[in-house]
């Protein structure tokens, strides 16, 4: 059976036509023009790109290993964070990420990152055979790679505009979560710069404390530097009135105040937005991690911590602008002099 669509092209390239322009009258791709000319010119009438039968990368052992490794021992995991981590970071595994959603999808298995409509309509999708003992395995999903199904919400409020300068804006905050093996409740305090989206400073605690603040803070001055803006939220050692947190608060705000940094509070969540969602990122990552190498302590935590940022920072930081940073570096005994006081 004759191509009729590679006939037709045929016609318009001796008509004189481009190769764009026959595409643009047989309504084909530009990809499928160009294989069109290399055919004529070759002297090959027609093909069958259907015949094609491609050699696949991955054997079936390969790919039930995969299947085998997230579901026993990274369900935690979310995709890509699994695929970067450990596939390619521990197994070194010559696939790519769309490789990964294929086999995920045909096996039917599901992504801690995914929303209530993505599962629902998953489910739609499933037999009843695949989708019994779903919740138990704790198997999230990612079925569609672009998200079709969620509407864009008409944003009436205007976006305020991206800050510019690396250094001149940094949010400051504490999450109290389960980070650690044994459901250990811990609180992890961050530094992050909000035009490059790089965390500065953390350190692991037992409880939000001005001593987690001081030790992030002391990271962020030692390897980057004084920063513009100092944003926090209205926790009691930053903003009380109470006469027994009122050298606390003196204590902070002078430590800013001799650094030239303006520092102000905010009770509301909007208002420091860039470490808000920067959480979100570290409560499924940074806790994977935490969780795959069998940290315990705090510890242990805190040592760990500082190889993660290392290799988080490390993409964001390679496109950085010297023109463009804002910090201010300060010898370092004169740091620690400030900070005790």
């Amino acid at each position: 059976m004759k191509n009729t669509k590679f006939e037709e092209f045929k016609k318009f390239r001796k008509a004189g036509f481009k190769i764009i322009e026959c595409c643009n009258n047989l309504n084909i791709s530009y990809s499928t023009g160009k294989r069109y000319n290399n055919m004529i010119e070759n002297g090959i009438e027609a093909i069958d790109k259907k015949d094609i039968k491609r050699s696949t990368k991955l054997t079936i052992v390969q790919e039930e290993f995969i299947v085998n490794l997230y579901l026993n021992e990274c369900s935690y995991f979310n995709f890509k964070h699994f695929y970067e981590y450990i596939l390619l970071n521990k197994f070194e595994a010559n696939i790519s990420y769309k490789t990964l959603l294929r086999i995920f999808h045909k096996h039917k298995i599901l992504s801690p990152k995914s929303r209530k409509n993505t599962i629902r309509l998953y489910k739609k999708l499933a037999t009843p055979e695949q989708i019994q003992g779903e919740k138990n395995l704790r198997k999230i999903d990612e079925i569609l790679f672009k998200n079709k199904y969620f509407k864009p919400k008409n944003n009436i409020f205007p976006k305020k505009p991206k800050i510019k300068y690396f250094g001149e804006r940094v949010e400051a905050d504490a999450s109290l979560h389960p980070w650690i093996l044994g459901n250990t409740r811990i609180t992890l305090h961050i530094f992050v710069d909000c035009a490059y989206d790089v965390i500065v400073g953390a350190y692991f605690d037992n409880e939000e404390s001005l001593f987690g603040y001081y030790k992030s803070m002391e990271m962020m001055l030692i390897n980057y530097g004084i920063p513009v803006n100092l944003v926090t939220d209205n926790r009691a050692v930053f903003s009380n009135n109470r006469k027994d947190y009122e050298t606390a608060h003196i204590n902070f705000k002078k430590s800013c105040n001799i650094l030239g940094i303006d520092f102000y509070t905010t009770s509301k969540p909007q208002s420091k937005g860039t470490v808000e969602r920067m959480f979100q990122t570290l409560q499924s990552n940074l806790y994977a991690e935490l969780r795959y190498n069998e940290i315990t302590s705090v510890e242990e935590a805190n040592v760990y911590l500082q190889e993660f940022l290392a290799r988080f920072n490390s993409k964001k930081l390679s496109q950085l602008d010297n023109t463009l940073n804002k910090y201010v570096s300060q010898e370092r005994e004169n740091l620690k002099f400030i900070l005790v006081r």
